[in-house]
C-alpha cells in the first residue's frame, strides 16, 4: 500500500503488525508487509501505536522504537500528541512535516490468557 504523505513524496513503505499484550509477556502472533516495500531504505520511521491509554501508547511505542533496526525510529507520541491518530490526513501532514519516510502501525488485536496449574507444596488438593 503506498500513500502520499505531501504533495512531494510518497510514503516508501506502511508496515502493520498485529501485537498480542498480556501482563506476562507481549508477542507477536502475525505481520503483513506490503510486497511492494521490499527493499525500500527509509531513514525515518514513526512509530504508532493505536490505543486509547497514553501510558500504554508511550510503553509501547517507546519499546518498538528502540527495537527497529536499519532506520532512525521515532515513538509518534513526541510528534503526534496533539493530533487525532483517527484522522488520517492530519497525521501524514505532521509526519510529513517532520521529515518521516514510513509508519509501523500497531494495535491490540485480542488477549488470550492459558491458566496451568502445577504441583507443589502450596497447592491445594482441591485444585486438581
Amino acid at each position: 500500500m503506498k500513500t502520499r504523505l505531501d504533495g512531494r513524496g510518497s510514503v516508501a513503505a506502511w508496515v502493520l503488525a498485529v501485537v498480542g499484550v498480556s501482563c506476562a509477556s507481549t508477542k507477536m502472533t502475525s505481520t503483513w508487509t506490503d510486497p511492494s516495500a521490499r527493499g525500500a531504505e527509509l531513514s525515518k520511521v514513526a512509530v504508532i501505536y493505536m490505543v486509547k491509554d497514553p501510558s500504554l501508547r508511550r510503553i509501547a511505542e517507546d519499546t518498538a522504537a528502540a527495537n527497529l533496526s536499519g532506520a532512525q525510529a521515532v515513538p509518534s507520541y513526541r510528534v503526534l500528541s496533539n493530533v487525532d491518530l483517527q484522522n488520517r490526513e492530519a497525521v501524514e501532514q505532521q509526519l510529513a512535516s517532520h521529515g518521516f519516510q514510513g509508519v509501523l502501525v500497531m494495535h491490540l488485536a485480542g488477549v488470550s490468557e492459558r491458566v496451568t496449574l502445577v504441583g507443589g507444596p502450596y497447592v491445594s488438593p482441591d485444585a486438581y
